[in-house]
């Protein structure tokens, strides 16, 4: 039973650390996309 609880928590606790990591990558992602756009705008101007 205790053994249990433990290992449930434990999974809950990876799915939530990959969920932060996956959400940190987007919003990488996301900024470098938009620096790319801005640095090649600049560069068309």
């Amino acid at each position: 039973m205790g053994a249990d609880k433990i290992e449930r928590k434990l999974e809950e606790k990876k799915v939530y650390i990959k969920r932060v990591f996956h959400i940190r990558e987007v919003k990488n992602a996301v900024k470098s996309r938009l620096r790319k756009r801005i640095f090649s705008e600049v560069e068309y101007v």
